[in-house]
């Protein structure tokens, strides 16, 4: 509850996002067309995700939503870090809980890799300037 106090935004964002409609008002807000395009919005759908690391140690995700894209099955990934300064490594977290996500929908017994849209709300004083992906460079 102590970090709902000191993180009021963090439970807004969630109840509000928890509910299809928001979350298909903000894509289609959002989302380019054409990728918007490939989204199956009706089978749009919130799960209960958590991930084991290879250590043990347990990584939840704040939301994610499962969908149809391209007619695969797939995820909406919507991180919720509500980052109130630029963080220099958020693409490379990302890609660490896709690859936890994946991992797990394999372990389900699904044959193929999930496709993944990563999402993150920002919330600083100032237009972000930060990655918005990974780089081998």
């Amino acid at each position: 509850m102590a970090r709902d106090l000191h993180q009021p935004h963090d439970h807004l964002v969630k109840q509000a996002f928890g509910h299809q409609v928001v979350m298909q008002d903000f894509l289609k807000s959002r989302l380019p067309k054409e990728t918007l395009q490939r989204i199956d919005m009706k089978r749009l759908r919130l799960t209960n995700k958590s991930f084991s690391t290879h250590k043990g140690t347990q990584r939840h995700g704040d939301l994610i939503y499962a969908a149809t894209i391209d007619g695969q099955s797939g995820y909406l990934y919507i991180s919720l870090e509500h980052q109130s300064q630029e963080e220099k490594y958020m693409p490379l977290r990302q890609l660490e809980y896709n690859v936890l996500l994946m991992r797990q929908h394999l372990d389900e017994g699904h044959s193929t890799v999930p496709l993944i849209i990563n999402i993150c709300l920002y919330n600083g004083k100032t237009p972000y300037k930060g990655p918005v992906a990974c780089s081998a460079f």
